[in-house]
């Protein structure tokens, strides 16, 4: 370490984190973490590239490659909705890095320790690499011996349920699929039968008004919308919002707040569950009022939200105050999915969940596990109702011990294809990795199956994008493959609006140990973070954000154990955090806590309880066992 201080102005001024600091003093200063405490920060893995002479490296690529034998590939993070630009380094057909590929109009050359450190999973132990086959569908799942054909076996068992179909199959998509994929599954429906559809929220048009990420690089004012914190549904765009506060843009959330978003000086605004709506109708009255008509047209800003989250009504009245649609102004709403706006601009409809536990025939899950979405005791008893299950995975989920078919798929980066980010920007995937023996690419297997059935697919990426491109004239703003430049092209287009989310109820009032909770979304909730050993001290832990005057009256602090019970139901032991920046009366936890369900966000009601002093001592060592 040459002590040029990178590393700490990164922590203190982009990611805003305060985490890398410079301990003792002159001769004898080092670079350290605050407190001596891990560093656990969504972008802590951008101060390896920043580093100038490799005192800081990463533990999982150290002294696995030399440069000039591990070329880089340029990608997409594949899980992302801001389309977050990547290079993968590939050594001997294996991806053994990630690292940032500064794109100016997308990612400001950062990436978030998701992207980069994940791609493990692709080459651990729990990778899917071969087909697996469940006979005796009578018997209780569980109990149904596996097999592990080849895929050509694989494929031809699939094939004969679909020839022999008596009701049309339905193939569920994840949103994180490519566009080609997408075209290749549509072109063999068509052809032979069935139907796609798309999880809940994975299929959603641009708003009106949208505008780009890059004009948060000029606007004036602003508006993050709802109580998901940015660095874990879209962290790029948490990074450029820091950045236009810290050049004195007005930053205002809208929420029930304890986002990090507030640390870089935003103006809070509390927002009730259920109450956005009216506090739309509100916040335009106050700019109204405080600027004259001609000042609130010429306002240059951006507004912030997650698709369903904002009402028509509201987008409409948001719109004629600030003046959309405007040069450098406009909607910025973050998609579900990697590529939401791309299965939209193609025409795929979303299916609510009860339809899909519905259908009668045959059932092709793409990349969707339904318990990140919904309770065991809804989605079990449809494996018996269907007539049969495929799962098309690279990890293990829950529902391949009921599917009578799992298809091992092919990681983002073994595959060709394109994806459409929340701004509407199409962007190159390239194939850097090999994948397993027995894996396929997707637009492959799916060709080789409508081969088999009579019908006609293309097999190759770049094919199937000239045709969905030709198919869907004016949803996309380039023809071919080679007309994507390195950076991607705005202009995707097309498709039917978010559908609005279910709304939640009011905030439960505090008193009596009773608070309205929040799970909310977590970066690391993820199959492919869960499946990445260096990772897991990045796992969310039980531990429960309260408003430090409500712990205060529960007689709670910082470290404290308690207990907590969510909807009368689940109970869980938690350790207390405290915050100044959470509406009192709300609580906060992420997503994936161990025992509640992983992917699965909203409000509850919850009992706080103060822990037994044997339980305590139980929590506290089990919280010390988990750090280390």
């Amino acid at each position: 370490c040459i002590l040029c201080y990178r590393c700490t102005r990164f922590s203190e001024e982009v990611s805003g984190d305060l985490q890398l600091i410079p301990r003792q003093r002159g001769a004898s200063t080092v670079i350290a973490t605050f407190e001596g405490r891990p560093y656990e920060a969504h972008h802590s893995g951008n101060v390896i590239e920043l580093c100038p002479v490799g005192a800081l490296t990463s533990t999982q690529y150290r002294f696995l490659a030399r440069p000039w034998e591990a070329p880089d590939h340029p990608s997409i993070a594949g899980w992302d909705p801001v389309g977050t630009n990547i290079s993968n380094t590939v050594r001997e057909g294996r991806v053994v890095r990630v690292l940032a590929r500064e794109n100016t109009e997308v990612d400001l050359g950062w990436i978030d320790d998701r992207s980069r450190f994940a791609y493990v999973s692709m080459n651990g132990p729990s990778r899917l690499t071969r087909p697996q086959v469940r006979a005796n569908r009578d018997r209780p799942v569980g109990n149904r011996p596996v097999t592990e054909p080849s895929p050509e076996v694989a494929f031809e068992w699939l094939h004969d349920k679909l020839a022999t179909a008596a009701t049309p199959e339905l193939w569920v998509l994840s949103g994180t699929e490519t566009l080609e994929t997408v075209w290749a599954v549509q072109q063999l429906v068509a052809q032979t039968g069935g139907r796609v559809a798309a999880v809940p929220g994975a299929s959603a048009a641009l708003p009106l008004h949208s505008a780009a990420i890059r004009d948060l690089a000029g606007a004036q004012n602003v508006v993050v919308i709802g109580d998901a914190d940015l660095l874990d549904v879209a962290p790029g765009l948490d990074l450029w919002i820091r950045k236009a506060a810290n050049r004195g843009a007005s930053v205002t959330v809208a929420g029930v707040g304890g986002t990090r978003l507030q640390q870089a000086g935003a103006h809070a605004e509390f927002v009730a569950p259920g109450a956005r709506d009216a506090w739309v109708i509100d916040f335009c009255a106050r700019i109204a009022a405080a600027s004259s008509g001609s000042d609130a047209a010429e306002l240059p800003g951006v507004v912030v939200y997650r698709d369903g989250e904002l009402s028509a009504a509201s987008l409409e009245l948001l719109a004629a105050t600030f003046g959309f649609p405007r040069e450098g102004s406009g909607f910025l709403a973050i998609s579900a999915t990697s590529n939401a706006r791309g299965l939209a601009a193609l025409g795929v409809q979303t299916i609510a969940w009860h339809d899909v536990f519905a259908h009668r025939g045959g059932i092709v899950y793409l990349g969707v596990d339904p318990s990140r979405f919904v309770p065991l005791d809804e989605w079990g008893p449809s494996i018996k109702k269907a007539d049969w299950i495929v799962a098309v995975d690279t990890l293990p989920t829950p529902l391949h011990g009921a599917a009578d078919l799992v298809i091992p798929g092919a990681a983002h980066a073994e595959q060709d294809g394109t994806l459409v980010n929340l701004e509407g920007r199409v962007q190159r995937l390239t194939v850097g990795a090999a994948a397993p023996d027995g894996v396929r690419a997707p637009t492959q297997w799916i060709a080789g199956l409508a081969r088999r059935l009579g019908a006609t697919v293309p097999s190759s990426a770049a094919s199937a994008y000239r045709q969905l491109a030709a198919a869907n004239d004016g949803n996309f703003p380039v023809a071919t493959h080679g007309e994507i430049t390195p950076g991607g092209v705005l202009g995707v287009q097309g498709g039917a609006a978010a559908a609005p989310l279910a709304a939640q109820g009011e905030p439960v009032a505090a008193g009596e140990g009773q608070l309205a909770l929040y799970v909310a979304p977590f970066l690391y909730d993820a199959p492919e973070v869960a499946h990445t050993p260096a990772m897991e001290f990045l796992r969310a832990t039980a531990r429960l954000t309260l408003n430090r005057a409500d712990a205060r009256a529960l007689g709670l602090g910082r470290g404290d154990a308690a207990s907590i019970v969510i909807d009368g139901g689940i109970a869980l032991d938690v350790t207390i955090a405290t915050s100044t920046r959470l509406t009192a009366g709300h609580a906060r936890m992420h997503a994936g806590t161990p025992g509640l369900a992983p992917g699965r966000t909203g409000w509850h009601v919850a009992r706080v309880t103060v822990a037994a002093a044997a339980d305590a001592q139980a929590i506290e060592a089990a919280a010390e066992g988990a750090a280390t």
